[in-house]
């Protein structure tokens, strides 16, 4: 892979990924605070998980 082909990584410190009422993470289940890129419940970890690609 490329480093044009590879994914940006998403900033999880900008403001538009954060909300200020914790709900179900879509991976874990427990409270979280931060939306993935597509909008989604995640923890940090959680949403790293969501972004890494399946292993060929």
């Amino acid at each position: 892979m490329t480093t044009s082909e590879q994914p940006t990584l998403l900033n999880w410190g900008h403001h538009s990924h954060f909300r200020s009422t914790p709900a179900p993470c879509a991976l874990c289940s427990k409270p979280a605070m931060l939306r993935s890129r597509a909008g989604e419940v995640v923890h940090k970890v959680c949403g790293r998980n969501l972004e890494r690609p399946e292993p060929a």
